[in-house]
């Protein structure tokens, strides 16, 4: 019953935390309010990313009580870059992170998302 509560709590409080993604290219806004939110060229996923090799997934960005973490779901370092690098696994990010997922680039902003 204890455990129960605890991960409602959490689960509470990771609804507080706001994040989104501001694409470089038109300033468009990315909410991330959902738990996990996907991008790639599947269907299935939140944000389509365009490209002939565009991987069906090619990244995820998670919300948790403590922010958001981003994952690279390709297993090749150089279609997710953090900050000019390429990303072995995840990073948690931090506010003004720049991304770029396959050729498509983004910068990380705490907090909700204002219209352009």
């Amino acid at each position: 019953c204890q455990k129960l509560d605890l991960e409602q709590m959490m689960l509470q409080k990771s609804e507080q935390i706001r994040g989104h993604l501001r694409r470089e290219r038109d300033g468009r806004a990315v909410d991330l309010r959902q738990t996990i939110t996907t991008f790639g060229k599947s269907l299935r996923c939140d944000y389509r990313l365009k490209g002939w090799f565009v991987p069906q997934v090619v990244a995820a960005v998670i919300r948790d009580e403590r922010g958001f973490i981003v994952l690279n779901a390709t297993g090749n370092p150089d279609r997710v870059k953090v900050q000019g690098r390429p990303l072995q696994m995840y990073v948690r990010l931090e506010n003004g992170f720049k991304l770029a997922f396959a050729k498509e680039e983004y910068v990380f902003q705490s907090g909700r998302a204002e219209a352009v």
